[in-house]
């Protein structure tokens, strides 16, 4: 019998940044409740989406 994982997937963020690591920190002042640092006070770099979909893949195991 095969295994299969399943990913849930509740909530996507879109987010816009110059880097990664302005994506990461916008990313985290989202969660955490703080301003962007882009420095605007209401802005649209991030976009919180709450669809909810799944991804199947089929489980391989590997055998030494």
């Amino acid at each position: 019998m095969k295994t299969y994982v399943m990913e849930v997937v509740s909530q996507v963020l879109t987010i816009s940044a110059n880097s990664e690591e302005e994506a990461e920190a916008k990313y985290g002042a989202h969660f955490e409740g703080e301003d962007c640092p882009c420095g605007k006070g209401n802005c649209d770099c991030v976009t919180d989406s709450e669809d909810c979909y799944h991804n199947t893949t089929e489980y391989e195991r590997v055998t030494v």
